[in-house]
C-alpha cells in the first residue's frame, strides 16, 4: 500500500459503514434446526448489547426459509454458509446482513457440516443413510457455488475440521455406529482412516494435536460401550492419549481452549486440563437452569454457551456461563437449538493484499519476467532457537542451524538458511537496486502454504552502515498467540517478508520509504532481513511501524527456527534503469488509461511488447511488432507493467486497463 495513513481512515470508516449498514456484525448466532419434516428451521442472533432477535433469515429475505433441520453454520469470506440437512441444501447469505445470496441443492445429498481451505468449500454429505457405501464429501468452489468434486469415504461423515493441509472427518456411522476418523489430503484428496472408539461425535484441533471425543453406544443399542477422549499428535497419528470414561457415561460436545478441554455430561458440563484421569464431578451443574436436554455447546470469548433442546416441540433456550462457572443468562430462541457461532471475521476484515492465486495478490513468482538480478552475495547472524528459553537446543544446538548462508544467494529454489529469533541476513548485489517503476525487489520466503506466514522485516541500505526499515503493518490480533504450526491471515500483513508461500516473492517498492539524507533509493546495495519473534509477550515481542506486536507461529524451536530465507530477487537495478531511461526518452504508451487497445510510438524498428499482471504473471506477450492498437480487450481492468523491448534495450511502464 503507498499511503498507510489513507489506507488506516479508509478501513476505520468502512467499519463505521458496516456496523450502521449491517444489523448482525457484532454478537453471536444460535443455528435452530427446526422440527424434523417441517420448514422450521431458523437462526437467532445475540448482538453485542446483549439484545435477542429471533428467526432472521425470515426477517430479512420475506418468503424465503431455510428448510428442514438446519444442521450447522460455516463462515468463508462475506458469506455465511447455513447447511440443512432435512431438506438437502445449503443456504449462502451475507454474513452482516443476512440477506440471500444463493441456494445450493446440486450435488449434496443428506449434508451435515462444512470447512473451507483454499477457495473451496467441503461438505460431510450421508447420501441414502440406509446405504453404508454412497458417502462422500462434496468440494464447493466457492467462486460460483457449485459442486466440482466427490471424495467417497466411509459412512456417517460428520464434524469435519481443517489443519495443515488435511481434512479430519468424524465417522458416527450415519444411522449405524461408526468408530473411525477420515484423514483427506488436500493435496491429492487421498484418504486414509484413523480408529477410534465408538461414536466420534466432535472433534478439535489445534497447532499440535487432534482431539476427539467418542460418544460411545448408548444403553438401548443393547451393546453399551463407554466414551473415549482422544488426544491425537499431528506430528504422528500413531502417537495417541487416550481418557477413557465409565461405560454409562456418554460425553458430548468437545470444545478447546488454551489446553483445557470442556464437554457435556448428563446436562452438565466438565473440565479437563490432560493431566491425569477424567474428572468424576461436573464443572457447572446446569440443574438451576432446569436444562432438559443439552443438544450443543461453544465456548467464545470466555463465555460456555450451552443448547437446551427443552421438548423438541416447544421453543429451546440458550443458557451462557462465565468460563469461571457463574451462570450469565438464559435466552429463548427457536426450535431445538443446535449451534452456538461468533461472526468471526466480522470485525476486523483483512485490508492488505490477499494470498497467491486470489484477485488483487501482490505475490510474485520466481519464474516472472520481472526479475533482472538475484543477490550474490550474504552474511547470516543466526538468533536462538526460542529466544525465550535461550538453553533450549535442536540438532546438538540453540542457534538455529538449517542451510548454508550461500543458498540465500541466486535465484529462488526453495533451497533455505533458517535465522532463528531474531536472526538476520545481509544480502549485496553485483549492480546496486534502484526506485524504478513499481516494486523494486521481492523476498522469498519457503512456506507449505498460504496461512504458515513465519515472518521478517526488509530494510536497505546505501553504503552498508545506515539502514532504513520498510513501514510493516501487522493487523493481526495480539489476544492469543498464534501457536508453532498456526495459521495468519495474509490480508492482515503489508511491507513484512514472508507474507507468501514458496515460489513467490514477497515485493517491496522503495518509494514507501521517506526520503533522508543518508539514503540513495537509486543505489541500494545491502537489503538486510530480520527475523520476527512472533511473540506477544512482551519481553520478547517484535513491534511493527504501528506499535502492534507481530503475532506470527511462535515457538518454532527447531534447528530451522525463524524466518526461512530463499532469495532476494531484483526488479529495477542502475543496469536496468540506465538502459530504461535511455530508452524511455523516446518511447511513448498511449492512451493510459486504455480501454480495449494501446499503442507504442518513439522507435522506428519493430519491438517485443511484454505485459505482465500486478503479481508478475506474463499475460500477453508480442514479438516484433511495430506496435500500433495493441489489443488488450480481453484483460480485465487493473494496473498492468508494459516492458518494451527494443535495439537490446528496454524500458517499463505502467498501464491501467479500463
Amino acid at each position: 500500500m503507498k499511503n498507510y495513513y489513507l489506507s488506516l481512515f479508509l478501513f476505520l470508516l468502512g467499519m463505521i459503514n458496516i456496523n450502521a449498514q449491517s444489523p448482525y456484525v457484532d454478537g453471536v448466532f444460535f443455528l435452530n434446526e427446526g422440527q424434523f419434516g417441517t420448514n422450521t428451521a431458523s437462526v437467532s442472533f445475540l448482538n453485542g448489547m446483549g439484545t435477542l432477535n429471533n428467526d432472521i433469515f425470515v426477517t430479512e429475505n420475506s418468503g424465503l426459509d431455510l428448510g428442514q433441520v438446519a444442521q450447522s453454520m460455516g463462515f468463508q469470506g462475506d458469506y455465511a454458509y447455513i447447511v440443512s440437512n432435512g431438506s438437502s441444501e445449503i443456504n449462502v447469505v451475507d454474513r452482516n446482513t443476512f440477506a440471500h445470496v444463493a441456494t445450493i441443492t446440486t450435488g449434496i445429498n443428506n449434508p451435515r457440516h462444512i470447512v473451507f481451505d483454499n477457495g473451496l468449500g467441503y461438505i460431510t454429505n450421508w447420501g441414502d443413510p440406509f446405504s453404508t457405501t454412497d458417502d462422500y464429501v462434496a468440494v464447493l468452489d466457492l467462486s460460483t457455488n457449485t459442486i466440482v468434486d466427490n471424495i467417497p469415504v466411509a459412512e456417517g461423515p460428520e464434524e469435519i475440521v481443517n489443519k495443515n493441509n488435511q481434512l479430519f472427518v468424524g465417522h458416527q456411522g450415519g444411522y449405524g455406529y461408526g468408530n473411525s476418523v477420515s484423514v483427506i489430503s488436500l493435496s491429492d484428496y487421498s484418504v486414509s482412516e484413523i480408529t477410534v472408539g465408538d461414536i466420534p461425535n466432535s472433534l478439535e484441533v489445534d497447532d499440535n494435536y487432534l482431539y476427539v471425543l467418542c460418544g460411545g453406544l448408548p444403553s438401548w443399542t443393547g451393546t453399551e460401550t463407554s466414551g473415549i477422549l482422544y488426544r491425537i499428535a499431528l506430528s504422528d497419528f500413531n502417537s495417541v492419549d487416550t481418557y477413557n470414561f465409565s461405560t454409562t457415561e456418554h460425553p458430548d460436545f468437545l470444545e478447546f481452549n488454551n489446553g483445557v478441554a470442556y464437554y457435556a455430561l448428563n446436562n452438565n458440563i466438565y473440565q479437563f486440563d490432560f493431566t491425569g484421569s477424567l474428572p468424576t464431578s461436573e464443572f457447572i451443574n446446569t440443574s438451576s437452569e432446569s436444562i432438559a436436554i443439552a443438544y450443543g455447546m461453544s465456548l467464545i470469548d470466555d463465555v460456555l454457551y450451552l443448547a437446551d433442546a427443552v421438548d423438541y416441540v416447544t421453543d429451546g433456550k440458550v443458557v451462557t456461563y462465565e468460563i469461571s462457572g457463574n451462570h450469565l443468562q438464559t435466552y429463548t430462541v427457536g426450535l431445538v437449538p443446535n449451534g452456538i457461532y461468533k461472526n468471526e471475521e466480522a470485525l476486523l476484515v483483512g485490508t492488505y493484499a490477499p494470498p497467491v492465486g486470489q484477485a488483487e495478490t501482490t505475490a510474485i513468482a520466481t519464474a516472472s519476467g520481472l526479475f533482472v538480478d538475484w543477490a550474490n552475495g550474504v552474511e547470516i547472524t543466526r538468533g536462538y532457537i526460542n529466544i525465550s528459553n535461550p538453553t533450549a537446543e535442536d540438532n546438538g544446538n540453540n542457534y538455529a542451524s538449517y542451510g548454508s548462508p550461500s543458498v540465500a544467494t541466486g535465484i529462488a529454489d526453495n533451497s533455505v538458511v533458517s535465522l532463528g529469533d531474531a536472526g538476520e541476513a545481509i544480502l549485496t548485489f553485483e549492480t546496486p537496486i534502484t526506485d524504478g517503476e513499481g516494486y523494486d525487489f521481492a523476498v522469498f520466503e519457503n512456506s507449505f502454504s498460504d496461512t504458515f506466514l513465519e515472518l521478517a522485516f526488509v530494510e536497505v541500505s546505501s553504503d552498508g552502515t545506515n539502514y532504513f526499515r520498510f513501514p510493516a503493518h501487522s493487523l493481526t490480533q495480539t489476544n492469543t498467540q498464534v501457536g508453532g504450526f498456526g495459521s495468519v491471515d495474509a490480508t492482515f500483513i503489508n511491507n513484512l517478508a514472508g507474507k507468501y508461500r514458496a515460489n513467490f516473492g514477497t515485493p517491496f517498492d522503495l518509494s514507501d520509504l521517506p526520503n533522508d539524507p543518508l539514503l540513495n533509493k537509486n543505489n541500494i546495495t545491502h537489503v538486510k532481513v530480520v527475523d520476527v519473534v512472533g511473540t506477544i509477550d512482551p519481553a520478547y515481542a517484535s513491534y511493527d511501524a504501528y506499535g502492534n506486536a507481530v503475532n506470527d507461529p511462535f515457538p518454532t524451536p527447531f534447528w530451522s527456527s525463524g524466518f526461512d530465507l530463499d532469495a532476494v530477487g531484483v526488479i529495477n537495478n542502475q543496469e536496468s534503469l540506465s538502459k530504461e531511461d535511455f530508452y524511455k526518452e523516446r518511447i511513448v504508451m498511449f492512451p493510459n488509461p486504455a480501454i480495449n487497445y494501446f499503442s507504442v510510438a518513439g522507435h522506428n524498428q519493430n519491438i517485443n511488447v511484454e505485459i505482465y499482471s500486478q503479481t508478475g504473471r506474463l499475460v500477453k506477450s508480442l514479438i516484433n511488432i511495430m506496435g500500433n492498437n495493441i489489443d488488450i480487450s480481453n484483460l480485465e481492468t487493473g494496473l498492468y507493467l508494459v516492458k518494451v523491448v527494443g535495439n537490446n534495450k528496454s524500458s517499463l511502464f505502467k498501464l491501467i486497463k479500463k
